[in-house]
């Protein structure tokens, strides 16, 4: 986490937040780059012998902060290419796209309550069948040893318990405190938020509780018995075909093995989903390498362009880095969850324990999601 804060100068406030709140994460991107770039505006009015105003908006409600010997005029000036720059990035990122994604989530967010619900419950079943397939081509168990049994009450009971921990950190993580030292937080939630906003829409809590079932479910027989647990399987037949490596390997090896391939991939997953994708890096290698050419023309002759361009140059790269740490803590943390499931599952021996501690942690992030979305709809 300590290495994670070094990306994380800039503090969103909460009046900033509440503008932009549940917007794509590129939307409110000129509210967090104008709060990170205080430090310089800080040090050119030092320099000046100026007491620096923290925004225009404060400057309006506390004109003491502003010198009175300085020109207003040229006050929002010195301001301006920052938040230009931003505005700039975001309407460059947001044009990106065939839109056929925006169509589809409009369409389903349209559709009737009943309609949503069979979707999720469709595409949980065949996501669930797969997993059981694959348990019966490779010989294995696809309940994960978890049976209508009082041992699997009690594995139940276990992966409550160890989900604690787990829900206490993921509720931290929508804290006001955590976007305030870790802003890019917001930036993961309000995609959350925007992956599930048109299948959450208008559903109740049980209704939602529905949808994270199907969610869930498939999820953890696709990623244990299924995977870890075929890969562990095949991994345990070669250590049993050697008699020197099946002295010199416990048995507890090839579970450990495929478990930790099991996290990587998942982090992996993650780490390429949430981070920048190619054309929103090529849009804006070609934003940077044309600014100067952009802004003398947008200027016109005989205007300095360098303010200009060195402020769209930092709120570009700045976007760029923290959407890499974002993504960087997503994969970190899914990868983390992965192994945590599976050490359950192996020590408890049932698949009872992680599915319970599963639907525990994710049943916080959808209790925060669904809190918010009406919210969205209600302004």
């Amino acid at each position: 986490m300590g290495a994670l804060s070094a990306y994380s100068v800039g503090t969103v406030t909460p009046c900033d937040r509440k503008k932009t709140k549940l917007l794509h994460p590129v939307r409110h991107s000129s509210c967090f780059y104008r709060n990170r770039y205080q430090s310089i505006f800080k040090c050119r009015y030092i320099d000046q012998g100026l007491r620096p105003p923290c925004s225009q908006g404060d400057a309006e409600q506390h004109s003491e902060l502003v010198p009175a010997n300085s020109d207003r005029r040229s006050h929002e000036r010195f301001m301006d290419p920052y938040l230009r720059a931003g505005k700039r990035l975001d309407l460059l990122i947001s044009g990106l796209g065939d839109g056929e994604d925006e169509l589809l989530d409009s369409t389903l967010m349209e559709q009737s309550t009943e309609t949503k619900l069979g979707l999720a419950v469709l595409a949980g079943s065949l996501v669930a069948g797969a997993a059981v397939l694959c348990c019966v081509l490779l010989d294995l168990d696809p309940a994960g040893g978890a049976r209508l049994s009082i041992d699997s009450l009690i594995a139940s009971g276990i992966g409550l318990c160890a989900a604690v921990p787990l829900c206490v950190f993921k509720n931290a993580l929508w804290s006001e405190t955590a976007f305030q030292e870790l802003p890019f937080l917001e930036d993961l939630q309000n995609k959350q938020v925007d992956e599930f906003r048109p299948i959450l829409t208008n559903l109740s809590k049980p209704q939602a509780a529905l949808v994270l079932a199907c969610e869930v479910l498939p999820t953890v027989l696709i990623v244990l018995p299924a995977f870890t647990g075929g890969v562990s399987n095949m991994l345990d037949m070669y250590r049993q075909s050697f008699d020197g490596i099946r002295e010199a390997v416990p048995e507890t090896i090839p579970p450990l093995v495929a478990l930790t391939l099991t996290s990587l991939l998942s982090g992996i997953s993650k780490l390429i989903d949430q981070g920048p994708t190619e054309e929103e890096y090529d849009v804006i290698k070609d934003a940077l390498d044309n600014a100067d050419r952009y802004y003398r023309v947008m200027t016109g002759p005989g205007e300095d362009t360098m303010d200009a361009e060195d402020a769209f140059r930092k709120v570009a790269l700045l976007w760029l880095a923290r959407r890499q740490v974002a993504a960087r803590f997503a994969a970190a943390v899914s990868s983390f969850e992965v192994f945590y499931l599976g050490l359950l599952w192996f020590e408890t021996g049932d698949l009872m324990a992680p599915l319970v501690a599963a639907f525990a942690f994710n049943a916080v992030d959808f209790a925060n999601i669904t809190n918010r979305i009406p919210n969205e709809s209600s302004q």
